[in-house]
């Protein structure tokens, strides 16, 4: 949406179970399966994961 030639954007949080239908949307597009929402959640969980490495990292200083 433009308005005064800007771009506005708006953010929603997502409890889990949208999270995980929002990303096999973009992962499938139309059609959502059971292994598509499986492949969602397996990324959430990774990425999850992933921050706590990262965050663990920084707190110890130790940073790759």
């Amino acid at each position: 949406m433009e308005k005064d030639d800007r771009t506005r954007t708006t953010l929603t949080t997502l409890e889990e179970d949208k999270r995980i239908e929002e990303i096999g949307r973009m992962l499938s597009g139309e059609e959502m399966t059971a292994l598509t929402k499986q492949h969602a959640a397996e990324l959430i969980a990774l990425s999850g994961k992933i921050r706590q490495q990262n965050k663990s990292s920084k707190e110890t200083g130790d940073c790759k």
